[in-house]
């Protein structure tokens, strides 16, 4: 029976706290990692896998090894010689051969050559073409496939890819719009022309009827507007201790704006447009009660969140903080939520809506609590959380202590954009005290270095909603 296509085989593959999966299937075969399972569960009766031709190559076997003993650069060369032996015997148009170019592909992200799969990546979309012509799941999958890994590389290559697929009109009218979110992510990764990005959401939202990516949509298209409308206002903040009523007024409408863009991703995601609330939660016995009581108990709390008008102009109510704070189980058991509320805490942080900024990181941070302790996106809304109370207290009281913890946990991710928010927050915070401003310097410093290693867009794809090729 051939597979059928759904929409909502885009992100529903594991639901629960994890990044969405893309339509591709897994690439590599589970005969690479077999020796490991079977080491970690040794009464488990061991799993028979067909494996393909050229899996049975003593090239293949002994790029194999190398990769596994770490010498990425010789598994590499041989695979690469591999390819080569397959086209001078004009043996490329197959499937092995597309496996084999999809491992070399993965091999060079381990190995930290990304930027040599671009080549290799056009070629697994023109062999797919021409293998499967009639196919379009599978040509799907490989088509998609490229999108993802040339967003992790090269916006602008994404973008040009993107378009001559639309161009083309090689695919039913139905796979217009997921190319399309790919076409205007890539867009707000590139970072030159957000506009267009919003445009081509705002022509496809209304298209989608899945509910998880349509979430993705909006709160990729609320992150082309917060850096598009918002960056001037922002800049302004920070240069000016006092801002007009002017200036507040202005800001506090393209917040709004904004807010609302990310609040109906959430509602999307969550499964919120149709629930009836109570207007006030009873949270008494929470711990105790089943799961689908537990379970009504968090979605109103978060149709509250989400459905109460938050005007950036009057005082923030201070109770529904304490209220929140008597509920420990977490607001939301999907990655993609906990992403949308991040930007939302960072969105109100950076307009100086401290309250506001902790309500919603504190909704994500349960999440990462419950579910991904180590997830370096929980440890950068940390920081934002100690400077939220720093200013909040008037600068009395000094996160060193917080900080400290946190950037002793990123020692594990030592270039990631979460840490060089972190070590930058930091130094400008000291040095804002005006305090040790020789440790202020070389957090800066430290932070510059990681930077310059980074692909210039990796600021911004971190508060995308993207599939990874994982």
């Amino acid at each position: 029976m051939n597979k059928i296509y759904t929409i909502s085989s885009f992100l529903s593959n594991s639901r629960m706290y994890t990044y969405k999966k893309p339509f591709t299937t897994k690439l590599n075969n589970s005969i690479d990692h077999l020796s490991s399972n079977l080491a970690e569960n040794p009464e488990e009766e061991p799993i028979e896998f067909e494996l393909r031709e050229i899996q049975k190559s003593p090239k293949y076997e002994a790029a194999i090894g190398f990769v596994v003993a770490g010498d990425y650069e010789r598994g590499i060369k041989i695979l690469k010689d591999l390819q080569k032996n397959i086209r001078s015997e004009n043996n490329h148009i197959s499937g092995d051969y597309l496996f084999l170019l999809k491992k070399i592909v993965s091999f060079n992200k381990i190995a930290k050559y990304p930027i040599s799969n671009i080549e290799i990546l056009n070629e697994i979309s023109e062999i797919s073409k021409k293998i499967y012509s009639t196919d379009f799941n599978n040509l799907f999958d490989n088509t998609e496939y490229t999108i993802i890994n040339l967003l992790e590389i090269d916006p602008t290559q994404a973008i040009k890819f993107t378009n001559e697929i639309l161009e083309e009109n090689i695919f039913p009218g139905f796979f217009d719009h997921i190319f399309k979110y790919y076409l205007g992510s890539a867009y707000v990764l590139e970072g030159k022309s957000l506009e267009v990005a919003v445009e081509i959401f705002n022509a496809i939202e209304n298209e989608i009827d899945d509910k998880y990516l349509k979430c993705c949509v909006l709160n990729n298209k609320a992150c082309a507007l917060w850096w598009d409308k918002l960056r001037y206002y922002i800049n302004e903040i920070e240069k000016n201790q006092a801002i007009s009523y002017e200036l507040v007024d202005q800001i506090a409408k393209e917040v709004f704006s904004i807010v609302k863009v990310f609040k109906n991703g959430l509602i999307q995601i969550e499964d919120l447009e149709n629930l009836k609330y109570e207007d006030r939660i009873n949270y008494e016995g929470i711990s105790t009660s089943s799961e689908k009581s537990e379970d009504i108990v968090r979605k109103n709390f978060l149709k509250y969140l989400l459905t109460i008008n938050f005007d950036i102009s009057k005082k923030f109510d201070s109770n529904f903080v304490k209220e929140f704070g008597q509920f420990n189980n977490p607001i939301t058991t999907i990655k993609t939520s906990a992403i949308v509320f991040s930007n939302l805490g960072e969105l109100y942080f950076n307009v100086r809506e401290y309250q506001k900024s902790l309500m919603f990181l504190n909704v994500a941070n349960l999440f990462f609590q419950n579910f991904q302790k180590n997830d370096p996106l929980f440890y950068k809304n940390l920081a934002l959380v100690a400077l939220c109370n720093w200013k909040l207290t008037g600068k009395s009281e000094n996160p060193k202590n917080m900080f400290d913890k946190i950037i002793n946990q990123l020692k594990q991710y030592p270039n990631c954009y979460e840490k060089v928010f972190v070590l930058r927050s930091y130094g400008e915070m000291l040095a804002e005290e005006n305090s040790q401003n020789i440790y202020a310097n070389n957090l800066l410093e430290e932070a510059k270095i990681i930077e310059e290693k980074l692909p210039y867009f990796e600021c911004r794809r971190n508060y995308l909603t993207l599939p990874r090729d994982e």
